[in-house]
């Protein structure tokens, strides 16, 4: 459905109930502000009670601050038990659809994941199988959705610690096929990436290469903790907890996706430990170096940051590669060179910073395994 127009919003925060008075107090006080354009709001925590009470919403609208959903409760990769029917839990559908209509939202996302067998919620966002099959299940369940709500949908790629069952595609090529078969658009969250690709020994910048990063329409920029060294899975070295500052390693894969692709939305994901040194004023320091990155990659002549009418526009289909057997094979690590192999280094030290380009480096390790290996094993 993204054959319809859709805005530049900028960079935004997502609202969450810790820090809620903090933002709603920050936008008051700045109205002409541009760090903050736009909220992200979890939608299953406003269709009954909780969180900022749904009349407020209005006033933050009002004010000139969308509002843009992101869900935790669709699981799109659940499968029909009964091919005559869906998987929803349609009361879900029906207040969501309510709160849409109500905030003007001008899309919907959710986990490229399973959170519910039938009626059963799980309670986790539990990753689905990279399969031909998996990707036609997706792709209905997406179709369906965009037709019930009638906006464009964006699945987020997941972070995951395992993977289970019959394991066809590599998973850039699985997200391609869903966003080829559902014609959707991608949340791309750029931490995900890395802790996956630390996790599963892969690199993160050919793995973004392989991505149809055309279709990415919202970024999201989170931060990980190094796993205990009691976890009793050992080749588990980083975890996706939304709890830390965006880690500069992440910043870099933000820099270099935004050189290739134009998106429309850029979140600061933060969901605790809002008390860490700083407060709020960290997130504030946070969202000024997201905006440098963003102000420095986007040419002001042809896009300006600021929210307006006269933004760009999305429309059409983007365009996809075709599928081949090459496709099908297990994710290269033989594209390791001294950039990527730097990665891991700065896991260790943070006072490193990632270089960002660097013409004359030597691209002589590009089959050295062992070299990724032990990198990867220095997290531990």
């Amino acid at each position: 459905m993204l054959t319809n127009k859709l805005k530049f919003y900028g960079l935004g925060i997502g609202l969450r109930n810790e820090i809620q008075k903090d933002i709603l107090s920050y936008l008051e006080s700045t109205p002409k502000q541009t760090l903050i354009q736009w909220l992200e709001i979890i939608p299953e925590n406003y269709v009954n009670n909780g969180g900022l009470p749904r009349e407020r919403f209005q006033e933050v609208l009002a004010s000139g601050v969308p509002l843009i959903p992101h869900g935790v409760n669709l699981s799109i990769g659940t499968a029909p038990q009964n091919k005559k029917r869906l998987e929803f839990d349609f009361y879900l559908l029906a207040a969501l659809k309510e709160l849409f209509q109500e905030i003007k939202a001008p899309w919907f996302s959710d986990h490229l994941s399973n959170s519910r067998i039938g009626s059963d919620y799980l309670q986790e966002l539990i990753p689905v199988p990279f399969t031909k099959e998996a990707t036609e299940v997706i792709a209905n369940n997406i179709k369906y959705l965009e037709d019930y709500f009638q906006l464009p949908f964006l699945f987020e790629n997941p972070s995951y610690y395992t993977t289970y069952g019959l394991r066809e595609l590599r998973e850039q090529t699985f997200i391609n096929l869903v966003l080829e078969k559902a014609r959707c658009g991608l949340l791309l969250d750029l931490n995900n990436v890395l802790v996956n690709s630390v996790n599963h020994r892969y690199l993160p910048k050919p793995f973004l290469d392989d991505l149809d990063l055309k279709r990415v329409v919202q970024i999201h920029l989170g931060g990980f903790k190094k796993a205990s060294a009691k976890s009793p899975v050992s080749r588990i070295k980083l975890l996706d907890s939304h709890s830390e500052p965006v880690s500069d390693l992440v910043l870099d894969l933000f820099s270099y996706v935004i050189k290739k692709t134009r998106v429309k939305a850029v979140l600061l994901e933060r969901d605790s430990n809002f008390d860490a040194e700083g407060g709020f004023l960290s997130l504030i320091y946070e969202l000024k170096q997201i905006r440098k990155i963003m102000d420095s990659k986007y040419d002001d002549s042809s896009e300006n940051l600021a929210v307006s009418a006269s933004e760009p526009q999305l429309t059409g289909k983007a365009e996809t590669k075709e599928l081949n057997s090459d496709d099908l094979k297990a994710e290269p690590a033989a594209a390791l060179n001294l950039e990527e192999s730097s990665l891991t280094d700065s896991l260790l030290n943070p006072s490193i910073k990632v270089p960002q380009e660097n013409p004359t480096k030597n691209n002589s390790l590009a089959n050295d395994l062992d070299l990724l290996d032990d990198e990867l094993s220095n997290l531990g």
